[in-house]
């Protein structure tokens, strides 16, 4: 269904998020 949809979703939106955050500490 659509609800499970946007749980993935927003999951994987946290998941590039840590990543973006990952590849900034590396960087510094």
């Amino acid at each position: 269904g659509k609800k499970s949809y946007d749980k993935r979703e927003s999951i994987k939106q946290k998941d590039v998020k840590r990543d973006m955050a990952r590849m900034k500490k590396i960087r510094l």
